[in-house]
C-alpha cells in the first residue's frame, strides 16, 4: 500500500483500519477526521451528512461514511501484494475505497460537490434526509463510488433506469483513454443515490475494486483503486451528455415484456403462433394478420390492443 499516492493513501488506510457502523462513535470521529482534514467543508448537514464544494460544477460525486461491521472499534487486514484483505471481519472497503477516491479527488481540485453519507448501509437516512432539504436542480449528475468490482457504470438500480446509455458510453470512452475498461450495467441493486433520481438527470455508481462485500472474504485490489483514481482526475465530468429528463422512470418491468411480445411478432411472421395461441388468440384467426412486421416495433399494449379489435378471440 506504500506505493500509493499519498492522497489515495491515507484516507484509505484511514478508513480501513476503523470499524464504523452507522451511529457509532468511531463514524463520527472518522467523519470529524475528514471534516478538519480538508479544506472546503461546506456545511455539516442535521443529519450529519459531510458537504464538500470546490469550484463551479453542475457534477456530485458521493461515498457512505459508515460500514456493516456490528460494532465499531479497530479493523485488521493484511497486504498480500497488490491485494488487501479481511482480517477477522469484514475489511470495510465499502465504502472506504470510494472514499478514499473522493479523497483524492478533493486533494486535486476536481471540481465538484462531495458528499459523505450517512447511514447508507442502514436505510439511507442520509440520502432520504437530502431529498428532503437539499436542493438538487443545480446539477446534471451524481456519481457515488460504491460498487464492486473493477468494470461496472451502473446505470439501472433495483429496475429503475437513473442515467442514460449515452451517458454510460460517453464515460465508458472517458475511461478507454485512461486505459480502464468500464462498461454499461443495469444490475445495480442499490446505493444513495437512487434515492434522488427523480432530481438529477444522471446517477451511476462506478466500481471501486472491492469484492466479497459485507464478510470475512472481502478484498480490494489496490492495482484498480489507483488506476481508478488516476482516471478520475483527468475525465472532464462536466462534459459528459446528460439525457436523460429526471422524474420520467424508464420501468424495465414494462420494457421486458414490450421486447417478449415484439419477439412473438417476429415468431408470428414465421408461422409461430404459439405465444398468441396462449393469450386466447385463435390460430386460423393469427394466420390473417399481415401487420406483423410492423407489429414487432410496437409496444405490448399496442400490440394486445391491435388484435383484440382485429381478430376474434377465443371464448
Amino acid at each position: 500500500m506504500n506505493n500509493l499516492p499519498k492522497t489515495l493513501r491515507t484516507p484509505l488506510e484511514r478508513a480501513l483500519s476503523v470499524m464504523r457502523p452507522s451511529g457509532s462513535k468511531e463514524e463520527a470521529q472518522f467523519r470529524a477526521w475528514l471534516a478538519t482534514t480538508y479544506p472546503d467543508l461546506e456545511r455539516i448537514d442535521e443529519a450529519g451528512n459531510l458537504h464538500f464544494k470546490i469550484g463551479e460544477s453542475e457534477t456530485i460525486f458521493a461515498a457512505h461514511t459508515d460500514t456493516v461491521h456490528h460494532k465499531g472499534g479497530s479493523n485488521t487486514y493484511t497486504v498480500e501484494g497488490r491485494l488487501v484483505k479481511a482480517g477477522t471481519d469484514c475489511l470495510g472497503a465499502d465504502d472506504g475505497a470510494g472514499i478514499a477516491i473522493l479523497c483524492h479527488m478533493m486533494s486535486h481540485r476536481i471540481p465538484g460537490v462531495y458528499l459523505f453519507l450517512v447511514a447508507e448501509e442502514v436505510g439511507a437516512a442520509g440520502s432520504q434526509y437530502l431529498v428532503e432539504n437539499f436542493d438538487f436542480s443545480p446539477y446534471k449528475r451524481s456519481i457515488c463510488f460504491d460498487r464492486a468490482g473493477t468494470s461496472e457504470i451502473i446505470t439501472v438500480q433495483s429496475g429503475e433506469r437513473l442515467a442514460s446509455s449515452e451517458f454510460a458510453e460517453a464515460l465508458s470512452a472517458a475511461f478507454q483513454e485512461q486505459d480502464l475498461l468500464y462498461v454499461e450495467s443495469e444490475n445495480g441493486v442499490f446505493t444513495d443515490n437512487a434515492l434522488w433520481g427523480d432530481k438529477v438527470p444522471c446517477n451511476i455508481n462506478l466500481s471501486v475494486g472491492y469484492f466479497a462485500q459485507h464478510g470475512p472474504n472481502e478484498s480490494l485490489d489496490l492495482t484498480h483503486l489507483e488506476a481508478l483514481a488516476a482516471a478520475v482526475i483527468k475525465i472532464d465530468w462536466e462534459a459528459l451528455p446528460t439525457c436523460r429528463e429526471p422524474g420520467i422512470v424508464e420501468d424495465l418491468v414494462f420494457e421486458a415484456i414490450d421486447k417478449e411480445w415484439q419477439e412473438a411478432c417476429v415468431k408470428a411472421s414465421r408461422g409461430d403462433f404459439k405465444f398468441f395461441q396462449e393469450q386466447g388468440f385463435r390460430i386460423k384467426d393469427l394466420r390473417l394478420v399481415d401487420e406483423w412486421p410492423s407489429l414487432e416495433l410496437a409496444s405490448a399494449w399496442e400490440i394486445e390492443q391491435y388484435l383484440d379489435e382485429t381478430l376474434t378471440e377465443e371464448t
